[in-house]
């Protein structure tokens, strides 16, 4: 994106895709976890 004027039409099409792929990898890290803690009682890092 910072080779996009700001604010143009491709600037907000690859601003799109950027968040797209970001809720993707959030969507996958939240499964990850609420699948841990539905299967143990007890996490530790």
């Amino acid at each position: 994106m910072s080779r996009k004027l700001k604010f143009s039409i491709n600037w907000k099409k690859a601003k799109a895709r950027v968040q797209c792929i970001h809720a993707r990898i959030g969507n996958g890290l939240h499964k990850a976890i609420t699948t841990i803690s539905h299967n143990y009682a007890m996490v530790c890092i």
